[in-house]
């Protein structure tokens, strides 16, 4: 049984101050719970063509002057607890967070690239949810765009370029979970040359969670 998440200790947060179904929620699901998520993942090693984004982006490293992008006090609900998990994964100094910048200098979209010498702070910050990462591994989590920047395909070209950047720091394969129920971001995963890996099972009782990891077959093309 794993010990109590950053997840639920931020979904108690928001409860507190603020309320809301989306933290009600989220608390409810910690106390006792179960969820599924798809484990996807991309072999470096084999070419793959980038989709552009209707947007035009680069992709570049966060500067620790851009955290307040996560100010969850300019959201509501579900977002508020979006942004503030990601300033919250910032802060822990797990990985690096890269950014999709817009050629106004907006910042459409975030997301953490682990490597293998990151374990465990990916541990200390999550618990069991993700395997350790053998030596030529890489993990994206993390991944949020921005409402105003959503349904622009910035999500699948910048997941892409992101994990190249694995494959200059000598990962040959990179692995990111998606949950059961989240088609839009599954389908970009698979538009950023992910493929179907494996099954992760989530269990919550009295905050504190399970994880059980199957393997599973490519998605069909």
């Amino acid at each position: 049984m794993g010990t109590t998440t950053r997840r639920a200790e931020l979904a108690l947060a928001l409860l507190h101050e603020r309320g809301g179904k989306a933290a009600v929620s989220s608390v409810s699901r910690h106390l006792y719970g179960r969820s599924r998520a798809i484990g996807l993942r991309r072999d470096l090693k084999v070419p793959f063509e980038k989709r552009p984004a209707k947007v035009a982006v680069t992709v570049r490293p966060l500067a620790a002057s851009e955290a307040d992008l996560f100010d969850a006090g300019h959201a509501d609900g579900a977002e508020a607890y979006e942004q503030r998990s990601r300033l919250q994964l910032l802060q822990s100094g797990l990985g690096t967070c890269w950014a999709a910048v817009d050629e106004l200098g907006q910042i459409c979209y975030v997301q953490w690239l682990i490597a293998s010498e990151d374990n465990a702070l990916l541990a200390g910050h999550f618990g069991g949810s993700f395997p350790a990462l053998a030596a030529q591994e890489a993990l994206l989590e993390g991944a949020y765009t921005f409402p105003k920047f959503r349904g622009l395909k910035v999500m699948s070209f910048a997941m892409a370029e992101i994990a190249e950047r694995a494959g200059d720091r000598g990962a040959r394969s990179v692995m990111t979970y998606v949950a059961e129920s989240n088609e839009p971001s599954m389908k970009a995963c698979r538009s950023a040359g992910f493929e179907h890996w494996c099954i992760r099972d989530e269990r919550w009782r009295l905050l504190r969670s399970s994880y059980r990891f199957q393997p599973l077959a490519p998605a069909a093309s």
